[in-house]
């Protein structure tokens, strides 16, 4: 057994971290410095009024751990036990649950709640009701300007994947040339670093089919405004999983099942965690975060950071 003492704070807990599985003596692991043994650890918890130990044992025998948790609720006035590996399950709102002194977890699945679903429907149409007499103003601003500046009409809809796999017309403001798929076709076929590009991300850092108002539209997300109609209509939700593609199921695994569960959305984690920042693989896993941790809170939460990264247009792409 290794300790490892850490001014980490947990709920501005200062810890001290045991794990059986651990950098080499002298190492460091996540900033924290390896002290030997145990009772070394112990006495610099002291020595820094730590009152917290958190014990990362997920393979100790049942006996063992028995061993450490009292060893350390002697000693801590808080102790945290990590679990074998829950990779995949809910981690927001977890109770802890006693059964004839057997500890078991509770898994809240806020998806399967009618109630707090209402709730969530509930903020759409009032968000898109006010948000739309609000910037009805802008959006005619916006529909003029794209006409003005290419032929063509000002939006333009493309089937995406909805909940539980059905498909629907996601509307958008047009910031391409009406060319742009065979534009695309052409670039792709004739530069092997845009392919690459494409294949790995499903999009352009300096995509030359963009208009320059539909650069400003793409790096302030207006030209998103128009799916508060696909929000009214109730096929997607102001917060959520971002419409994928359709070619890109196959790329999102087993987390596809989960982007089902929910209505694709105007913003997301994504948006508001770098989005051209955030590798694609990062963004499939913020799917699958979202969904198994989903709360009203969480919503509210996301929106009002959304607010702050379309006002200061960071990570846009």
């Amino acid at each position: 057994m290794r300790a490892l003492e850490s001014e980490w704070h947990l709920g501005y807990r200062p810890v001290a971290v045991f794990d059986s599985l651990l950098a080499p003596v002298g190492g460091v692991l996540e900033g924290a410095p390896y002290r030997g043994t145990m009772t070394e650890a112990v006495h610099w918890a002291w020595k820094h009024h730590v009152d917290t130990a958190i014990l990362a044992m997920p393979y100790a025998r049942r006996k063992s751990l028995e061993k450490f948790i009292s060893w350390a609720s002697d000693i801590f006035r808080y102790v945290i036990v990590i679990p074998t590996d829950l990779t995949g399950a809910a981690t927001a709102a977890v109770v802890a649950r006693h059964f004839s002194g057997i500890l078991g977890v509770e898994l809240k699945q806020n998806l399967l709640n009618p109630w707090v679903q209402r709730a969530k429907r509930a903020i759409d149409v009032f968000g898109v009701t006010a948000g739309g007499l609000l910037l009805s103003p802008l959006l005619l601003i916006v529909a003029l300007l794209i006409k003005l500046e290419s032929p063509g009409p000002a939006l333009y809809k493309q089937q995406r994947p909805g909940t539980g796999g059905e498909y629907f017309d996601c509307w958008k403001f047009r910031a391409m040339h009406t060319d742009a798929e065979s534009l695309l076709t052409k670039l792709l076929e004739s530069t092997p670093d845009l392919r690459a590009e494409w294949e790995k991300n499903h999009k352009l850092r300096d995509d030359p089919r963009i208009t320059r108002i539909g650069r400003l539209l793409r790096a302030t997300s207006l030209d998103e405004l128009p799916q508060l109609w696909n929000v009214l209509r109730g096929e997607m939700s102001l917060v959520g999983p971002r419409p994928m593609l359709i070619e890109e199921i196959p790329k999102y695994g087993e987390a596809y099942n989960l982007y089902r569960r929910m209505r694709p959305s105007m913003t997301g984690l994504w948006q508001v965690s770098g989005r051209s920042d955030v590798s694609y693989e990062e963004r499939v896993a913020m799917v699958a975060y979202y969904v198994r941790n989903w709360s009203i809170w969480l919503d509210l939460v996301i929106l009002a950071r959304t607010v702050k990264t379309v006002v200061t247009a960071r990570g846009a792409s």
